[in-house]
Order: C-alpha cells, then sequence, then structure tokens
C-alpha cells in the first residue's frame, strides 16, 4: 500500500480523533483553564481495561522542541513533567506558563509542571529525550538512576557525538544500560 498519502486521501483512518473543548480548573485555585481551540485535546485510545496508555511522561529537555512536546502532550490529556538545566526556565513554566529563554511568547498549559530534579522522571511510564545531541549521553547518566527500568525512552534529539561519533541511540544505549529505546 502507499504510505506517502496526503493526510485527506480516502482510505486513511487517523489514529487520534480531536474531542471537544475541555475545561480543566486551574491548579493555582485561579478561573478555569480552558483550551485554546476546540480541536487542541486529543481523545486518544484506552487500553483493555480503560487506561489510558502513557497517562505519566517526562520530558526531559526544556528548550523550544522539548517545550513545544511537553505541552502537546499535556494537552492531549497527559501529567506531564518537563525537566529543564535552567533554574529559570522552571520557574518561569511553573509561575508564568510560559517559557521565555526558548519558546517566548507561547502560553503554556498550567497543568504543565517543570521540574530541575532528574528524580521527579522516575515515576513516568514514558519518558522524551529532548536534549542537545552534545548533552545526551552526560543528561542520560544523570537520569539512568531514576528511570524505572521498564519505562521505555524515546529519543527526540537529532545529531551525532562530536567526540565518539555515536548516534543518540548508541549513546542513550551506553548510559541506559537495558532499558527498552525508541528513536
Amino acid at each position: 500500500p502507499d504510505i506517502h498519502r496526503p493526510c485527506g486521501s480516502e482510505g486513511l483512518t487517523p489514529a487520534l480523533t480531536l474531542a471537544p473543548r475541555v475545561e480543566r480548573s486551574d491548579p493555582d485555585g485561579e478561573a478555569p483553564a480552558l483550551a485554546a481551540t476546540p480541536m487542541d485535546r486529543l481523545s486518544l485510545p484506552r487500553d483493555t481495561s480503560g487506561m489510558i496508555p502513557f497517562a505519566r511522561i517526562a520530558v526531559i529537555g526544556a528548550g523550544a522542541w522539548g517545550t513545544a512536546l511537553a505541552q502537546m502532550l499535556c494537552r492531549a490529556g497527559r501529567d506531564v513533567t518537563l525537566w529543564a538545566r535552567e533554574p529559570e526556565v522552571v520557574t518561569a513554566i511553573n509561575e508564568q506558563h510560559e517559557n521565555p529563554l526558548f519558546l517566548p511568547g507561547v502560553s503554556l498549559d498550567a497543568h504543565l509542571k517543570a521540574t530541575g530534579e532528574p528524580s521527579e522522571a522516575g515515576t513516568a511510564e514514558l519518558v522524551l529525550l529532548v536534549a542537545p545531541a552534545q548533552h545526551l549521553r552526560s543528561v542520560c547518566r544523570g537520569l539512568a538512576p531514576a528511570l524505572a527500568p521498564d519505562a521505555p525512552v524515546l529519543i527526540c534529539a537529532k545529531g551525532i557525538e562530536l567526540d565518539s561519533h555515536a548516534l543518540m541511540s548508541e549513546a542513550a544505549a551506553a548510559e541506559l544500560g537495558e532499558r527498552p529505546l525508541a528513536v
């Protein structure tokens, strides 16, 4: 079958269906937080027990790409923790719901939680590695003791290590051991 058809082609079934606008209470006790548009919350499939797969997700790296991924996952109804190296980014995301250093002008979901502690990724059912290529290995090294041994790790970074010429999957595997990895 031709997998390179445009999204509107007949015969394609979307993996995710869009749900109507969802109102949630603000974690700071303020007015309810509304999704920006009626199509910004996704209705995701549930497993046979009715549970949503990967309900708790850690995004490691709060640059523009990591923040955008965390925002998308949060809008999809996931409990998302975003790890940032910079304390000022953590504070801004948690208090102002914005990442002014890497994604200025974009309002973030009030339920998105930022942290500077790798140990807070330990309860995640899925981990997204979004750290820059030249820092991925050291980030994995610091993260490895905190991660659940069976939590899948999805590498969202691109590039090759300058010193070792290792691919991101090779650098992550060297530090994370036998954990399930995907690119």
